[in-house]
């Protein structure tokens, strides 16, 4: 599944400067009595407060710092023409820094003089500094301005200059008129700031809670809840915040400063407040009645619209067996199966699908099964045996009222079960068309699967092997049931689309030739058949897949989804087919509609997170694998997949758990090729060598395999002919697979990196063209191109492709520790540290 020993993304830690969002004030001075009562204690407790706390009225009115007009009554700061708001207690600090220029003013100092208190941390001023930073336009790093004292606080480096009001109104009549004010104070607001930004944190947390809630199967009214209590938390937000900013007013009044500012702000503030208050009220209204009514009348919450419950769909459950009786043990977990694909072929029903309905637990209570699965009915039933006799008890219930509408009990010998069942089905789906339009179909003209018992015996059988997990041993049995059926009756269409998928599952794990020559005549097979039903499509779909045929693959998988527009299989291979088309948005659509159409499913969160993963986009595959394995331990694909996925976040270790989970749950070749390349990036070449050839044991034609097989080996420096002819053995099996889909890029990237590595410069090169010409966008495409590029001496475009390969997600580090490029490791860390011009590939 995933390659190469460099399979990492980058996580590009981006430092924000985080500022204080303080809101439009009007005046910075401390009450006077204040400045008085610090005085004193300067002059008899306390030795810092030797500096002027007293500030003068002059830079009250107004003073310029080089450039820059401060207007202290105003709380405005006007630079390169443009105005600027900054928060009291910034100014304050500021006015501080100014009646005390070119003088050391020291961290305790500036907490006693805006806090009031020299046990403030030292970190609160630091913030209000880089605040004042921001606004003067003085950066930290080279400042003019202010200056930092390590260890001892800040010094203010030039004089102020105070003006008088004919000057100030002069430096600031071109600076902006009072709309623009208004828009400042907006901008500048901190109530604004703090709401827009709890707005975001909030629609986040409810994305969350939406995918969250349905996993662990949390009643529709929880999502209600957690967003009243979201709600109410920006309720006490917005009032702390305010009362806070009414304070810095208060203090600002006794100041004497500016009345019309004031007064200006407060009502700014207080309109905004009030109305964010008033559609809260209405909002939260509204919430609490749904609440009330969902949780204190919870048989009327599922025909509310909000619930989505449809009138025509019908969840069937499995059928239940008794432990006393003698029965095969394939037949209750097939007929579920068999009947959802029966009734889905009627356009009036709508059945939920399999994967959901297997979501709920047995003994659920009907609205749970209503709200989880909208369906308005529930099919279930029993089976026993009585010596050779079958009998078959079903019934129909209402979810909404608990009524069973219908029952019937058919009963024959055990080697009638296909009439059985053709009775069932039929019986079934006349009962819920009666309740849904009123009508029976009485015609017999639906299409039998087959009239071959042992046919249809052998096809569930099938089924049953291939719905356990998909290991090479369970498709193997799978694939001889199949087999089987189509022997007895060579018609069988669903036998032939099942051994046509089973087949390409089988080819992509182990990439035999002759298992996709298998699957490529079942797959025809299936075509040639006059009736095609969506499971027919699916098959078809998934061989042009395997074949390059995107768009006949597009075709096919869209044509299954007319006929059953839930199949979130489908979907997931439409999207699959989007990506290979270069149409990565529409296949995140598919994926992400895959999982709102069956959110209990775990298949479907894989898929996404594969998708993902192939994308370069590592981090965020790695919690889609862990809701695998959150809704069904013990699935192979998902620990491989997740193990694969720390490793290319060059997170080894949590790599390594997960690879040696996945070979406990069954030894796979995937599990022990990747386990085998974390090794390999820790400079163990033996023990990579050996997992390998585990590997390999496997899949033994799995060209991949071979080609890293030869990595390690080379790097071992123990036997370089067996590398080379490991090389060659890749080469020829890579070149088989060609046939098969001559438009695989990965597939030809690999191709061109094998003819390097035996030397082959041409022909790696001609291959080398045909993937640069692509689209192509996965970052294990061009770090193979960069290998190519090293091989072959092409210094240039090795950097070039590598820098393509981390701008598309590999990881920097993963490629420092390959030992393919050591020689050039000072190289292209200056590369990476952007100490040298990035070559664009």
């Amino acid at each position: 599944m995933w390659r190469s020993h460099s399979i990492l993304s980058i996580n590009a830690n981006q430092n924000n400067v985080n500022l204080s969002d303080d809101i439009v004030w009007s005046s910075s001075p401390i009450p006077m009595d204040k400045h008085e009562k610090n005085n004193d204690i300067s002059k008899t407790k306390n030795p810092i407060l030797e500096i002027e706390t007293k500030l003068d009225k002059q830079l009250h009115q107004g003073f310029l710092l080089n450039d820059v007009l401060i207007k202290p009554d105003l709380g405005i700061v006007i630079r390169e023409s443009e105005r600027f708001h900054l928060a009291p207690k910034a100014m304050e600090v500021l006015l501080l820094l100014a009646s005390n220029p070119n003088q050391i003013v020291e961290y305790q100092q500036i907490l006693d003089f805006a806090w009031g208190s020299t046990n403030a941390s030292k970190s609160t001023v630091s913030h209000c500094i880089s605040e004042i930073r921001q606004v003067l336009g003085d950066p930290k790093e080279c400042p003019v301005l202010i200056q930092t004292i390590p260890r001892k606080g800040y010094r203010l480096r030039v004089t102020p200059t105070p003006l008088n009001s004919d000057d100030i109104n002069e430096l600031g009549a071109t600076s902006s008129g009072p709309w623009k004010l208004s828009l400042a104070m907006l901008k500048s607001s901190r109530l604004f700031k703090v709401s827009a930004a709890y707005i975001v944190f909030s629609w986040i947390m409810l994305q969350a809670f939406a995918i969250i809630f349905p996993i662990f199967e949390l009643p529709d009214w929880g999502l209600k809840l957690a967003t009243l209590a979201l709600i109410v938390g920006f309720i006490l937000v917005i009032v702390y915040y305010w009362l806070s900013e009414l304070d810095a007013r208060k203090r600002l009044a006794k100041a004497k400063a500016s009345k019309v500012a004031l007064i200006k702000q407060f009502i700014f503030d207080s309109i905004f407040v009030l109305g964010a208050l008033g559609i809260i009220f209405l909002i939260s209204s509204h919430l609490v009645k749904k609440i009330d009514e969902q949780v204190s009348n919870p048989k009327s919450a599922p025909i509310n619209r909000s619930t989505g419950v449809q009138s025509n769909a019908v969840a069937v459950f499995p059928f239940t067996v008794s432990q006393n009786d003698d029965n095969p043990s394939y037949y209750p977990k097939t007929i579920q199966e068999e009947l959802i694909s029966y009734l889905s072929k009627s356009a009036d029903i709508k059945a939920t699908s399999l994967r959901s309905t297997n979501t709920i637990d047995e003994g659920s209570d009907l609205n749970v099964i209503r709200q989880q699965l909208k369906a308005k009915y529930l099919v279930e039933g029993s089976l026993s045996y009585n010596q050779d006799t079958l009998k078959i008890t079903t019934q129909l219930i209402d979810t909404e009222t608990g009524y069973q509408l219908w029952q019937d009990i058919i009963s024959g010998q055990k080697n009638e079960l296909l009439s059985l069942n053709e009775e069932l089905f039929r019986k079934v789906k006349n009962a819920v068309l009666l309740m849904i339009i009123g009508h029976a179909e009485t015609s017999d003209a639906e299409i039998k699967p087959t009239h071959n018992f042992a046919a249809y015996d052998a096809y569930l059988q099938g089924k049953s092997a291939y719905q356990d997990d998909s290991s090479i041993a369970n498709l193997q049995i799978a694939e001889g049931y199949f087999t089987q059926a189509l022997t007895l009756d060579n018609s069988f269409v669903l036998a032939a689309a099942a051994l046509c998928k089973t087949n390409l599952n089988i080819y992509t794990i182990n990439l035999t030739i002759s298992e996709y020559q298998k699957a490529k005549e079942s797959c025809e097979l299936t075509a040639n058949y006059q009736q095609v039903g969506s499971e027919s499509h699916l098959a078809l779909g998934k061989l042009y897949l395997t074949n390059g045929e995107y768009y006949q693959a597009q075709e096919q998988f869209e044509e299954a989804l007319d006929i059953d527009d839930n199949n979130s299989e489908a979907m997931c291979e439409l999207a699959k087919t989007y990506r290979l088309l270069e149409k990565p948005n529409k296949a995140r659509q598919y994926y992400q509609k895959a999982i709102q159409s069956e959110p209990g499913y775990w298949q479907n969160y894989y898929e996404y997170g594969s998708f993902l993963f192939a994308t370069g986009n590592f981090t965020a595959a790695i919690p889609q694998f862990k809701k695998v394995n959150l809704l069904k331990d013990g699935i192979l694909d998902s620990y491989n997949a997740l193990g694969a996925s720390h490793m290319m976040l060059w997170q080894l270790d949590e790599a390594a758990d997960a690879l040696k989970k996945a070979i406990e749950i069954a030894p796979s070749a995937a599990a022990y090729s990747n386990l085998a390349t974390n090794h390999f990036f820790l400079g163990q070449f033996d023990i990579a060598a050996s997992n390998y050839q585990k590997a390999l044991e496997h899949a033994p034609d799995n060209f991949t395999y071979w080609g890293n097989l030869a990595d390690a080996i080379h790097y071992s420096g123990k036997n370089n002919h067996k590398a080379q002819q490991s090389y060659q053995k890749a080469l020829t099996l890579a070149k088989q697979n060609e046939h098969i889909n001559p438009h695989d890029i990965n597939l030809k990237a690999q191709i061109s990196r094998y003819y390097s590595e035996l030397n082959q410069c041409d022909d790696a090169a001609n291959y080398q063209v045909s993937v640069l010409q692509s689209q192509h966008q996965d970052p294990q495409v061009f770090y193979d191109m960069a290998i190519v590029a090293k091989n072959c001496l092409s210094n240039v475009q090795m950097k070039s492709m590598l820098n393509k390969a981390v701008s598309l997600g590999f990881d920097t580090k993963m490629i420092l520790a390959d030992p393919q490029f050591l020689d050039y490791k000072e190289e292209l860390i200056r590369l990476f540290n952007n100490e040298s011009t990035p070559l664009q590939g």
